[in-house]
């Protein structure tokens, strides 16, 4: 008596189910349907992943007696393999050949200087010929350069191509699973990959306009790197990844021990905290909290390609959005623009385009927020809230210091003006610089008119003004130094 196995050997889809992708990592999903009962072995070949504990298998209408993993070094994509093949193929012909070509001319170069030599040495009585043959070398030498250089040339592309055809090359799972009692099984397959093997990256577009709302949307960048091409029909992205076990109930314990008990048992090893468990001794609860799940679903097929990141549209929403002007004359003439928004879904950390009143104001990368929570959004700056310093007074005069030493005494006073060029009033906090001194320099005195609304420290001060259409706000600023006479003082 002996029993039929049915061997069945196969490749792992090219598309799978769907993805998931957190940040602890990645998931595939993929579904085999099997046509075959009784005992099978089946063979899945071209696994998108090298590690054997990394997939899970579960088997619907049949059992999971067996399980065996290895790999194989396969091309990454088959298409462009086969491509690059052909490519390789083609330049081999054309260096076979050029390199025939160039036998042929060295091996007339050679016939041709030992005729000459023979006739220089008199075995040959023919002047003629010996001119003719003599005339002719010239070319071979030139067609023997030219075929040297293009089969340089032809060299180093197989060269690079030989290259790119290794790198092609990568090491993909193979795994056997032997199925008892099969009624036309599905092999449900689960490959997970921990952080930075799949991914993706968000890329944020904002549209202002002065005085009103904001609109942001966002695309997803997909980033792979998988051992070989693989698309989903579904993709999920998620703050949050799926779990593979359901909780489940720890007594809850409330004790009277004193806190030195509790500092000790912190200290204990994870394998002494077991053995004390096994004593029934309680150990501390620990209480954790489930985050709210930021979730994209994008119902499109997607292609994992590390030769070519995808990109899928996530979003676009609205935001009503405090609007904040800062103005610091002294670094820039112009103002900067910031708002203050509230978004209702985590919006993770990627490079985010800022476009102010139809213009590109801002490109750089947005450090992300939580839902609920207030954000500040740099937007960039606005050419219609301008600042302009200006050197209203310089006097400098000579005076004596300790020890009958000449110092130089200088006065300066300053203008700082902002003007508001928009059509409607805006609030503008403005910023002037307080200096210090440093070296021979001292700060004998200093002031400004009107006073500041805040002293931020760190040389920094602060005004908040309302300017109506049109309308400016000026600060001045006198500033007396002294430093030994000649010196060079940098302002």
């Amino acid at each position: 008596m002996f029993i039929l196995i049915s061997a069945i050997s196969l490749d792992f889809p090219q598309t799978v189910d769907s993805a998931v992708i957190s940040p602890n990592g990645a998931l595939l999903f993929a579904k085999i349907k099997l046509k075959a009962e009784g005992s099978l072995d089946v063979k899945v070949s071209k696994l998108p992943t090298p590690v054997g504990e990394n997939v899970k298998i579960g088997i619907h209408n049949g059992i999971l007696a067996n399980m065996g993993f290895e790999t194989q070094k396969l091309p990454y994509d088959s298409e462009t393999y086969k491509d690059l093949e052909k490519k390789i193929s083609t330049l081999e012909k054309t260096s076979s050949y050029v390199k025939a070509k160039l036998s042929e001319v060295e091996y007339y170069i050679n016939l041709l200087n030992a005729f000459l030599d023979g006739i220089k040495n008199g075995k040959g009585d023919n002047i003629n010929e010996y001119l003719h043959l003599s005339g002719r070398l010239p070319d071979y030498h030139i067609r023997r350069d030219s075929l040297l250089k293009v089969l340089k040339d032809l060299d180093a592309k197989l060269d690079s191509l030989n290259g790119l055809k290794q790198r092609l090359l990568t090491e993909q799972g193979i795994i056997t699973l032997y199925i008892e009692k099969a009624n036309d099984p599905t092999v449900e397959l689960v490959i997970f990959y921990p952080s930075g093997n799949l991914g993706w990256e968000p890329e944020y577009t904002v549209e202002y306009k002065s005085g009103g709302n904001m609109r942001i949307s966002a695309l997803a960048r997909f980033i792979s790197e998988l051992p070989r091409k693989v698309s989903a029909k579904r993709v999920i992205i998620t703050n949050i990844p799926p779990s593979f076990f359901a909780p489940s109930h720890t007594p809850w314990y409330i004790t009277d021990r004193p806190p030195m008990v509790y500092e000790k048992r912190t200290t204990l090893s994870a394998e002494r905290m077991a053995a004390e468990a096994v004593k029934g001794i309680p150990e501390t609860p620990e209480i954790t909290f489930t985050p709210i799940s930021t979730r994209f679903v994008i119902d499109k097929e997607i292609t994992f390609d590390r030769l070519k990141p995808a990109i899928a549209e996530l979003f676009e929403k609205t935001y009503k959005v405090k609007e904040l002007a800062f103005i610091y004359p002294e670094l820039s003439e112009r103002a900067y623009i910031s708002v203050v928004f509230k978004p209702d879904m985590d919006l993770p950390g990627g490079n985010i385009k800022v476009f102010f009143n139809g213009e590109l104001s801002a490109d750089y990368f947005y450090k992300g927020t939580q839902r609920d929570e207030e954000d500040t959004l740099f937007l960039g700056f606005d050419p219609f809230i301008t600042g302009d310093v200006k050197l209203l007074e310089q006097k400098r005069t000579d005076i004596w210091g300790k020890n009958k030493t000449v110092l130089t005494r200088e006065e300066r006073i300053h203008q700082i003006t902002i003007t508001n060029n928009r059509k409607e009033s805006v609030e503008i906090t403005l910023f002037v610089r307080k200096p210090f001194s440093l070296g021979n320099v001292n700060v004998v005195d200093f002031g400004v008119e009107p006073e500041p609304e805040k002293d931020l420290g760190d040389g920094l001060l602060m005004w908040k003004v309302n300017l109506k259409p049109g309308e400016s706000f000026t600060v001045k600023r006198k500033i007396v130094i002294t430093y030994p006479k000649g010196n060079f003082v940098i302002w």
